[in-house]
């Protein structure tokens, strides 16, 4: 067997492990006595889970708690484990493992300090604790220049938590309520008790700290210490990037100016550490990574920051810091900080000439002239800070104690709760009802979350970037739990199971997705995804499903001799009694749906809601027409080239057209699973010349504006998108009558004929000749309209 193969089947091993080590702590009871920390994505035993562990280990009165940690290298903690002492025994798993799932997924208690990874799912039973990592100077989340798309998995980890820590009023208004958006969603508290990290801080015992930095190599001796701590520039965990050349620069001069009378220390961030100890200049310096930063701030005499949290927990010891700030414009623009410059409090220098001044008048007067606004600073910033925020942390979240703490909960503004499921973000009609529905909606009435599959191709990229700003989005990503889940999809197709047979595993599904997120509202604009609709049904909210075509003939529609939508919208189907609405798009496409399917609904009710247009998106789109052909006609047909659309009976009919009006040319814009049939058969129809397959455009709104007439050739259709838009520019519309028809195309708007070539070409010729006269849309009272409609939907 070649090696790659090898390579192949033993990550087929691993990863069939580790969905089993998944599965079975999933099925196997909450253990109330267990523990499992995480800190940084397994970099080891750090920041506050490592603060809070020793806090329990030593607590008397929680002796009983087993305690689990996860780190990718277990080798190299091992030791530092044996050598705790006497207390609760302590095991430590690989981060990613069989076994670590397992602990993961039945732990009672979790503790975290970034975000467990996406397949992660808390479950009822479980008490999750995520201290976070520091007081935000550097913008985060939505607050940062494309930090929706970086933010889902730490919105969802937050959603999920029972507990937040928080070090300040700053940081939860800045950072939890508005950077990652959790107002309104979050039903857990948020505990302001000061960061357990900190307690090392106030440690009397300085002399042992200064051994174990001499343990570990560091000559301190009884000198002073200046710290540099420089933040992490990376874009993820996964992605860290070291500036070595810039650190060691940084490091030999800070070297040059405290002299042999100070001694320098590097404190790295822990997912570049690896990477600057492989360099010999620093690794003389840099501090190792077992050793909390905090025990060493303890020693600082003076510390070197830049766009690093650090400095936040250093402030209660009144003690100087220097901001250097080599990268202030580019950071500030492509990053984004909570505080200006000069609101730090200490001086700011670009240049390492201009750091080495200000450490050297430090170093000569003994002050930097900001002790005022460090003190101003520790009481804005780390008011709680003071050595006893352990335990008062674990009498809040182990203990139950919460009288007498910074216990906070209900965030709410007064505004109602929707998660909008808008499907796969295609560019089609269903999208763009979507889109525009989500722009046009009240914000200041509704706060909208967003959910979808991740797009992975530019256009649905493109139409993830046009969701409203204020929307908050969680996309639902890949993860262990799909491969159970799709074995229950397939098993309820199959034998026809109900929702209510396997409600656990949706519930789970949904919490994975969601957490204990409070959501008043669900609902699923799609509609054409059973395995979707279990998801959100497992929200336990009314969840109202949105039907934008005649969905009974959606089912049995045929494309090259298969019935591509009978398998999902069956199940879909058999979802119908668990809903609390069935919403079409139209009045009269309720009343289709309700006559074929409404022996299939239970008491569920048949609503409409009509689409919402965004008129300004197509005015402006309007506006690169090209110029209008002289003594040339001309139609167009915008939608997928799909049986239901009967482009076939359109081509026939224009046939007819151009038989009696040559100067008539016919845009075809779309594309779809028929597209080369049809160019067959105009090329056949001797219409090669007269007809232009454009495919998808990103702009239709330029073609309409430039042409005459749009002609609509379906055997069924919802409400279609396209007929608004042409309707806003006051193009007339030639449709056949199709079951919903009449309110898709109003007398205003054009002529309805019968679903033959010849009524069509009749149509098409009565605009050709000036026999058809139209009324622009007026797009704002009709969305007032539409709007009403929807909101009387959701809260049938």
């Amino acid at each position: 067997m070649s090696a790659p193969r090898v390579a192949r089947v033993g990550e087929g091993l691993r990863t069939a492990a580790r969905l089993a080590g998944y599965l079975r702590g999933l099925r196997r009871p909450v253990r109330r006595d267990t523990v499992l920390y995480e800190a940084f994505g397994g970099a080891g035993l750090l920041c506050n889970p490592e603060a809070l562990f020793t806090g329990l280990r030593a607590a008397p009165d929680l002796q009983h708690l087993r305690h689990v940690w996860a780190v990718r290298d277990p080798a190299r903690h091992a030791a530092a484990v044996a050598a705790l002492g006497p207390g609760p025994a302590v095991e430590l798993v690989e981060h990613g493992s069989a076994r670590y799932w397992e602990e993961l997924q039945s732990a009672g208690w979790l503790v975290n300090n970034a975000t467990f990874g996406p397949s992660f799912v808390k479950r009822p039973g479980q008490t999750y604790l995520n201290t976070w990592h520091g007081t935000p100077l550097k913008a985060m989340g939505y607050h940062v220049p494309g930090g929706r798309e970086a933010s889902d998995n730490i919105v969802r980890n937050f959603l999920s938590a029972d507990y937040l820590l928080s070090t300040s009023e700053h940081m939860t208004e800045r950072m939890y309520l508005d950077g990652y958006r959790l107002r309104n969603v979050f039903t857990g508290a948020v505990v302001t008790e000061g960061y357990p990290r900190t307690d090392r801080q106030w440690s009397t015992d300085v002399a042992g700290l200064r051994a174990r930095l001499e343990d570990s190599g560091l000559a301190l001796g009884s000198r002073p210490v200046v710290l540099y701590a420089p933040t992490w520039r990376g874009g993820s965990f996964e992605r860290p990037e070291a500036d070595t050349a810039r650190v060691r620069a940084t490091v030999e001069r800070l070297r040059e100016v405290a002299g042999e009378d100070h001694v320098v220390l590097l404190r790295a961030h822990q997912s570049v550490q690896d990477q600057l100890a492989a360099d010999p200049v620093l690794a003389g310096c840099l501090v190792p990574a077992e050793v909390p930063s905090n025990a060493v701030l303890a020693l600082t005499d003076v510390l070197v920051s830049d766009w690093s949290s650090l400095f936040f927990d250093y402030l209660p010891l009144q003690r100087p810091v220097l901001f250097h700030l080599p990268d202030l414009a580019d950071y500030t623009d492509r990053r984004g900080a909570y505080l200006a410059p000069e609101e730090l409090p200490g001086p700011v220098s670009r240049t390492l000439d201009e750091l080495a001044a200000q450490l050297g008048g430090l170093l000569r007067d003994g002050r930097t002239g900001h002790e005022a606004a460090v003190a101003a600073a520790a009481r804005r910033f780390a008011p709680r800070e003071d050595g006893g925020a352990t335990e008062r942390v674990v009498d809040v979240v182990f203990r139950g104690r919460e009288e007498g703490r910074d216990v906070r909960r209900g965030f709410d503004d007064g505004r109602e709760t929707l998660l909008v499921h808008v499907g796969q973000l295609l560019p089609n009609g269903m999208t763009s009802s979507a889109l525009n529905l989500l722009q046009a909606l009240d914000h200041d009435r509704y706060d909208v979350t967003v959910t979808c599959p991740p797009p992975t191709d530019p256009a649905r990229r493109a139409n993830a970037g046009r969701l409203p700003e204020q929307v908050r989005w969680l996309p639902r990503r890949q993860a262990m739990l799909r491969v159970v889940l799709r074995a229950v999809d397939v098993r309820a197709n199959r034998t026809g199971r109900r929702w209510a047979d396997d409600r656990r595993w949706w519930e789970l599904e949904w919490r994975r997705l969601a957490g204990e997120g409070r959501f008043d509202r669900v609902v699923d604009l799609s509609g054409y995804s059973a395995y979707w609709t279990s998801v959100l049904l497992g929200s336990g909210r009314p969840v109202a499903l949105w039907q934008h075509n005649d969905v009974a003939a959606d089912a049995e529609r045929e494309v090259g001799g298969r019935h591509p939508l009978r398998h999902t919208l069956g199940g879909t189907f058999r979802l119908y009694p668990d809903l609390a609405a069935l919403v079409s798009v139209s009045p009269a496409l309720a009343e289709v749906n309700r006559g074929a399917l409404g022996h299939l609904a239970g008491g569920t009710p048949f609503l409409a809601a009509r689409n919402v247009i965004d008129a300004e998106r197509v005015r402006e789109g309007a506006l690169a027409a090209p110029p209008r052909l002289e003594d040339v006609t001309t139609f167009l047909s915008v939608g997928r080239l799909s049986p239901e659309k009967n482009h076939d009976r359109l081509l026939h009919a224009f046939a007819l057209v151009h038989a009696e009006r040559p100067d008539s040319r016919l845009v075809v814009v779309g594309d779809g699973p028929l597209r080369a049939e049809l160019e067959r058969t105009a090329a056949r129809l001797a219409l090669a010349g007269a007809v232009t397959f454009t495919g998808l455009v990103d702009n239709p709104w330029a073609l309409m504006a430039a042409a005459d007439c749009l002609v609509v050739s379906s055997d069924y259709e919802g409400q279609p998108m396209v007929v608004l838009e042409a309707r806003v520019l006051g193009l007339p519309v030639v449709s056949t009558r199709f079951g919903s028809a009449a309110a898709a195309v109003p007398p205003e708007a054009g002529l309805l004929v019968d679903r033959t070539a010849g009524a069509l070409a009749r149509g098409m010729l009565a605009v050709a000749r000036g026999q058809v006269e139209v009324v622009p849309l007026d797009p704002e009272a009709y969305d007032a309209e539409v709007l009403a409609e929807f909101d009387a939907a959701i809260h049938t």
